[in-house]
């Protein structure tokens, strides 16, 4: 897994569909969303290829005066793209980050989970450390084993109290029962389905046809969020 748990303000995410070996990157592209609206999307991608010709995308907002206005365009994109694909009513799985609008009890995230038939392939949990200071860890997993309520993160064993789950990540039906009630529960800030869309843009790109996606880095807004006063 790529993210970079153990820093203290992380803002991206991978999707990864499977893991695989390091391998040596030989060379890195910029790709641009290749449609009509390209100029009007509120973010870039760019595709590194690796040794063994697998590709890692990585997604950025678009810059623009106000930081904040860049993320609420990304997001009014995203609500936008999810509407569309629940319309579609597609029942095969599609890749998706789903940020919380506060940190989610382990449980209540798990259950949430499971009443979409999102399959879980990594969570990250917020909290706090021993100054008070905002903190972060990932799990590579579904919701298998709860965590402990602190945990010792970084090289100096940081003691980390946990408050809970704000960013998920998996896969889910685009339907209405699933991907539309996620979209449209209370607890969710936001439901990131930018990966449909990059995947879409990168196959249709004769300079990557037939090589495979094995991750997606997406921005989030998790950091910025209120996480409350604790658990």
């Amino acid at each position: 897994m790529e993210m970079k748990h153990n820093d203290m303000k992380t803002q991206r995410f991978t999707l990864n569909f499977f893991s695989i070996a390091a391998a040596l990157l030989i060379f890195i592209a910029v790709v641009t969303i290749p449609s009509a609206t390209a100029m009007n999307a509120p973010y870039t991608f760019r595709v590194e290829e690796r040794g063994d010709h697998t590709l890692e995308v990585s997604a950025t907002l678009k810059p623009w005066p106000d930081p904040s206005a860049a993320m609420k365009r990304y997001q009014t994109a995203n609500a936008q793209r999810t509407e569309s694909l629940i319309k579609q009513d597609l029942t095969n799985p599609i890749y998706v980050q789903v940020t919380f609008a506060h940190p989610m009890d382990w449980r209540e995230a798990r259950a949430l989970a499971q009443a979409v038939d999102l399959q879980v392939d990594n969570y990250l949990m917020v909290g706090t450390g021993d100054h008070g200071e905002k903190a972060t860890t990932i799990y590579n997993r579904s919701f298998e084993d709860a965590p402990p309520p602190s945990i010792e993160i970084g090289p100096r064993g940081q003691k980390t109290t946990l408050w809970g789950v704000m960013v998920i990540q998996g896969r889910l039906p685009a339907m209405e029962a699933s991907l539309g009630y996620l979209a449209r529960n209370p607890n969710v800030h936001m439901v990131d389905a930018t990966a449909v869309e990059i995947r879409h843009a990168i196959q249709r790109n004769p300079r990557w046809q037939g090589k495979e996606i094995v991750s997606i880095s997406l921005p989030s807004p998790f950091w910025d969020i209120v996480w409350g006063d604790g658990p």
